[in-house]
């Protein structure tokens, strides 16, 4: 986990600033609770949480790989497994009009 990490986002408006994987973890209210300081296992979470987690990895904030706590391989729902990229990100809409970033992986998670 790299928490300075810096990453670029784009508002709304379409304008664009910059923050970090750290500051992306305390914006978001969903892990108040959470202790990433230990261990930490996705296991009995909310959707809600784990999404989030997967949408922060997919930033960048862990490394080459990529893999959150919260990862599982699904290459097997592709005919050929190794044309699986979880990683892949597409953006959608939310319920209260936000454009939300997620992933390949965090989609199958839902």
């Amino acid at each position: 986990y790299d928490g300075s990490k810096e990453y670029t986002y784009e508002n709304d408006d379409g304008t664009t600033g910059t923050s970090t994987c750290d500051a992306a973890i305390a914006y978001n209210l969903a892990l108040k609770d959470e202790d990433f300081s230990q261990a930490w296992s996705c296991e009995g979470k909310s959707s809600t949480v784990t999404d989030i987690v997967q949408g922060i990895t997919s930033l960048g904030c862990c490394g080459v790989n990529g893999k959150s706590a919260c990862w599982k391989d699904h290459s097997h729902i592709c005919h050929d497994p190794a044309d699986y990229d979880g990683s892949k990100q597409w953006t959608y809409e939310d319920d209260d009009g936000t454009t939300v970033p997620s992933t390949c992986d965090a989609a199958i998670a839902y």
